[in-house]
């Protein structure tokens, strides 16, 4: 409370959605549907099977996805409690929020598991930006994540770091 209306800056690190795609009841098994396979999400589980040559099915790796959308949903849901709390405290509306995606996933595609590799479900990942000073839109150029932090400094008139490589979206 003594510290209401003053700038903050606050860096938060999901490990979700990732391996192993178990996300907490009741995402699971909303997800998890029928399938009576033998995957369960567990990321050994995956890397076992494609090691031996014998990776999961169609029918595998679609409840596979299907579990990590288990996990973004889930994820989604935690940060919906994040803007509550923002918008609880009144700092909301005047909050600068990034959300970004270090790597995608890799659903045998390419014959690729999880990430690691230069293909666009590893490398096309989401930046999203929400704020006062931001249009709503989608923007037609590419961005990268080091344009993130000189977005930021312009955003809130900080100098840019001189060893700063990206660019101001």
């Amino acid at each position: 409370a003594e510290q209401a209306g003053k700038p903050f800056f606050a860096y938060l690190h999901y490990m979700d959605p990732h391996s192993p795609y178990k996300a907490p009841e009741p995402w699971y098994s909303k997800y998890k549907g029928s399938y009576a396979g033998p995957f369960d999400g567990a990321h050994v589980q995956i890397e076992d099977a494609v090691k031996k040559g014998t990776p999961p099915s169609p029918e595998d790796w679609a409840h596979i996805e299907a579990l990590y959308d288990a996990e973004i949903e889930y994820w989604d849901s935690e940060f919906a409690r994040i803007y509550g709390e923002l918008d609880k405290i009144g700092a909301w509306k005047n909050t600068v929020l990034v959300v970004v995606g270090d790597h995608g996933e890799a659903f045998y595609e390419h014959n690729n598991i999880f990430h690691g590799n230069l293909y666009q479900e590893n490398i096309h990942v989401p930046v999203i930006m929400r704020g006062p000073g931001i249009k709503a839109g989608r923007m037609k150029a590419w961005a990268q994540l080091i344009d993130v932090p000189p977005t930021l400094a312009e955003l809130t008139g900080c100098k840019p770091g001189a060893a700063w490589q990206g660019i101001s979206m």
